[in-house]
């Protein structure tokens, strides 16, 4: 629902957090990722010459306010964490020359632009460094010499990772 000029003359630090203004802050950050990834994807697609067209994308983009609750009232703070979180990206594809591999090459790399995306749109509109959540299937420590135990060496390294938290199935990093 967009707002007014007036509504937006009025919008300020002290008053935007309210479901209104975070409703259309989320419909801009959903916007703004899904027009940044098709571009992306386009120029992908040339390079890897193919015809992609998106046809299903989903996602959750959220807000989480921090509530502070003492004995004699329930205060909402300015402050709280937005989150956003690709649950799908589903594209069909048709190589210029019959080639697969042409058509996996750009599924892998459009793969690795929707989850680039997700971060830095959380960048552009709070200047707050987004972080992901990083969840193994397998305890990566167990696999010396193999691409999971080297991609958690990397994340070790480059993100400040010191361990992993079993929890159920997966195995999460923790800084």
């Amino acid at each position: 629902m967009p707002l007014t000029d007036e509504e937006q003359a009025k919008a300020n630090k002290s008053n935007v957090y309210n479901d209104k203004y975070i409703g259309n802050f989320l419909s801009l950050i959903e916007t703004t990722y899904f027009r940044q990834l098709d571009i992306e994807n386009k120029v992908l697609a040339g390079a890897n010459r193919i015809y992609a067209e998106r046809y299903l994308s989903y996602g959750v983009f959220s807000y989480e306010p921090c509530v502070t609750v003492s004995a004699f009232s329930k205060d909402i703070e300015t402050k709280g964490s937005f989150s956003v979180d690709i649950l799908g990206n589903y594209a069909s594809t048709v190589s210029y020359r019959n080639n697969a591999d042409d058509e996996y090459a750009y599924r892998f790399a459009s793969g690795y632009v929707s989850s680039y995306l997700e971060s830095l749109v959380l960048e552009e509109y709070t200047e707050v460094q987004a972080g992901k959540t990083i969840r193994f299937s397998h305890d990566p420590r167990n696999f010396t010499g193999t691409s999971l135990y080297n991609e958690w060496e990397y994340l070790k390294n480059k993100y400040g990772y010191i361990d992993l938290l079993p929890v159920g199935d997966f195995w999460y990093g923790i800084r």
